[in-house]
């Protein structure tokens, strides 16, 4: 009784925008009912789909006395006990193929005998068998996961914008299409033209690649939660990166000893600059990540036994920090260690701005790929310095320092020596180049 009601009710929702597709288009579909064995007694009923020389015939779950079929009408005779449900069932059952036929037409979709027979299935199976790949948009179930993320509270601000811009760029490359993006249309021509859409914008091949690389998140979201059934995705996806440069370590920037002393250096009547050199130097002596800096509160702070304790928002892990000479100094600016909060926007403008000030200006060549285009740029370095230099900072001169690897990790609360190693080849790169100066010599 419930898939009847179900049906009908769905039916009531687009009933008015499902008249005005039926208008806008010239195809035709007919949805004709009969008994599959007319000469019986009691038959099933079959639903008959035909359109553009196609045709389908399904059963579709009721028997009917064949002396109560109207043949004419392709319905039951009121003087079945059961009439009135039934052909309830049958004209929302009608409906419902006719409006999604044309939806699919107004979105210039070929209609193959596939998508008809898995719509059918979908209708009579509402809670199994729905082929989700033929019915559900890849853009409105991209917002859904980013919403479900973002309610989550488990992924950054930052991760949620970056989900946000993959999504625009599937509601652009959908309007660019001429028609509604479903999961089914996922190959390997798809992420190509994909690819080849983004770096027309132009946009750089690293940005494109990051936007698949979020496309691949999502779809590994939805094969879990069995909305896509083939994994072939990943290899789509892989192969078209591969081949546009594949995934380039992003070029680190970090301050060197002397570049340090200059920031230390600084000094300005403005307090606002001051308040930001002293929240970037809190940073770069502790490794803290920009997202931890701002929730750091009063509790945080051991004084007694010169530590920092938190729990990060990115790894929900405890890491504890000493405190030393030059945190110390910092913190004797704030008695009450009420930090000031600042928007993270603003403050690597703020940054950048004292960077720039204090003379960290040395020239940085920068390759940026468009495609298989290559083009050099030249930046003075306060362009390129953000809040995550900080980290970087710490990292690459504690190494420098002499402090292994194990102990900085425990400190920045890397989980894993992979992500960690780009820092070490930093410093490693360093030693042989003094060591080569030294001996050219």
């Amino acid at each position: 009784m419930f898939i009847f009601i179900w049906i009908y009710g769905w039916n009531n929702i687009f009933l008015s925008n499902s008249f005005n597709l039926l208008k806008a288009t010239i195809m035709k579909i007919a949805v004709k009912f009969n008994p599959q064995y007319p000469k019986i007694e009691k038959s099933n009923i079959l639903v008959s789909v035909t359109w553009e020389g196609n045709r389908i015939q399904k059963s579709i779950g009721i028997s009917v006395k064949n002396k109560n079929w109207d043949k004419t009408r392709g319905k039951v005779k009121s003087g079945d006990n059961n009439a009135l449900e039934y052909n309830m069932f049958l004209e929302g059952l009608s409906r419902e193929i006719s409006n999604y036929y044309y939806r699919l037409k107004n979105d210039n979709m070929i209609v193959s005998r596939e998508i008809i027979r898995n719509k059918i299935k979908s209708l009579l199976s509402p809670d199994e068998g729905i082929d989700t790949e033929f019915s559900l948009s890849l853009v409105e179930t991209f917002n859904s996961f980013k919403l479900e993320r973002e309610k989550s509270g488990k992924y950054s601000q930052k991760t949620i914008e970056h989900y946000s811009n993959c999504q625009n760029y599937l509601k652009k490359f959908s309007a660019h299409l001429g028609h509604t993006l479903y999961f089914s249309m996922i190959d390997k021509e798809f992420t190509d033209k994909f690819m080849e859409f983004l770096l027309k914008k132009p946009m750089m091949s690293s940005s494109a690649i990051k936007i698949l690389v979020i496309l691949k998140v999502f779809l590994n979201d939805c094969y879990s939660k069995k909305i896509v059934k083939n994994i072939d995705f990943r290899d789509y996806i892989n192969q078209t990166i591969k081949e546009n440069g594949g995934i380039k370590e992003a070029q680190t920037i970090v301050f060197d000893e002397e570049e340090l002393q200059k920031l230390e250096d600084f000094k300005s009547e403005d307090n606002i600059l001051m308040k930001v050199k002293h929240l970037f130097l809190l940073q770069i002596y502790t490794g803290l990540r920009v997202s931890d800096l701002m929730r750091l509160k009063p509790e945080n702070f051991n004084l007694k036994e010169k530590l920092i304790t938190i729990l990060t928002k990115k790894t929900a892990d405890f890491i504890t920090i000493p405190l030393h000479r030059k945190t110390e100094s910092i913190l004797s600016n704030y008695p009450n260690l009420q930090l000031p909060k600042v928007k993270l926007k603003w403050y690597n403008e703020k940054i950048r701005e004292i960077s720039k000030m204090a003379e960290i200006d040395k020239p940085i060549i920068i390759t940026k790929f468009y495609g298989k285009r290559r083009k050099e740029e030249i930046h003075p370095k306060y362009e390129l310095i953000s809040s995550h230099t900080a980290r970087r900072t710490f990292i690459t001169l504690s190494l420098k320092k002499g402090l292994l690897p194990e102990y900085i990790m425990k400190i920045t609360g890397h989980k894993s020596r992979a992500s960690f190693q780009k820092y070490v080849r930093i410093v490693q790169e360093e030693a042989i180049n003094e060591v080569r100066r030294a001996w050219d010599d």
